[in-house]
């Protein structure tokens, strides 16, 4: 007798737990949605500092203090996302890799980049973030001049299931990297390939600058378009240049690290 009624006991208050929690989490959703919403960026920001501070352990606390990660680096207070993102410890919000990554480059911790961007690929489905982890851990070996690894994480970029939106940057650097390591051949060649397939984007012109260092001009025969460059098939919008570059991940610092 006296066991059933510590069992009823225990169960009545397990339920009451549990319906307490539900009932934070709700909360915690309203308030996180509401945040989201919000149209006056000081608004959310107030929300969502009370919803990380208050909530710090539920799923929508953790992705307040994920929102308010990606505020510190879009106000370059690098310090403060690198601090917010550390005390993310939902195994669920995945996209913490990616922006400590981008926080640690900014702060010019490239190794700790490096590490980060390589998390974030391993665990996310997130192609076009993928896409861009790849090309944050080439601008942190750029950072450090270790030319032939980011020559080798550019190329494994470039024959990934990943690439998409930054081909004509990933042309630039593979060049880039290349004319550091003193093969001009093939730094010419992607700068080339980067002019013929898109002609109006902003690398080109960066790329044309540097082809005219090595050679003197920055012409394309028409041997070189039928024998060697093959173009690639890119729409209306690649050819223009109208790619959003990559948070502006050095985009491109590694011409500082050239000189």
């Amino acid at each position: 007798m006296k066991n059933t009624t510590q069992t009823k006991l225990l169960l009545l208050l397990l339920l009451i737990s549990c319906s307490f929690l539900f009932a934070q989490n709700k909360e915690a959703k309203n308030i996180y949605k509401k945040a989201m919403s919000e149209v006056d960026a000081a608004v959310a920001k107030t929300s969502l500092e009370r919803l990380a501070k208050e909530y710090t352990d539920d799923y929508y606390g953790q992705s307040a203090l994920l929102e308010l990660a990606k505020i510190n680096i879009l106000q370059r207070e690098y310090k403060l996302a690198i601090s917010s993102l550390k005390n993310i410890s939902n195994s669920k919000i995945s996209e913490k890799e990616y922006w400590l990554a981008n926080a640690y480059l900014k702060t010019g911790k490239n190794d700790k980049a490096i590490i980060s961007a390589q998390n974030f690929i391993f665990i996310t489905k997130d192609t076009a973030k993928a896409e861009n982890a790849y090309l944050l851990i080439a601008e942190a070996y750029i950072n450090q001049k270790i030319y032939k690894r980011a020559l080798s994480t550019l190329e494994t970029l470039r024959t990934s299931q990943y690439i998409a939106n930054q081909i004509a940057l990933v042309h630039f650097k593979i060049g880039f990297c290349n004319e550091m390591l003193g093969d001009f051949e093939q730094a010419l060649r992607s700068y080339k390939k980067l002019k013929i397939d898109f002609p109006y984007h902003q690398y080109t012109y960066e790329a044309e600058d540097r082809m005219k260092n090595i050679t003197g001009n920055t012409e394309v025969t028409e041997n070189e378009t039928i024998a060697g460059i093959t173009p690639t098939k890119t729409d209306s919008k690649s050819a223009k240049g109208e790619y959003e570059v990559f948070l502006q991940v050095g985009a491109f610092s590694a011409t500082a690290n050239a000189e």
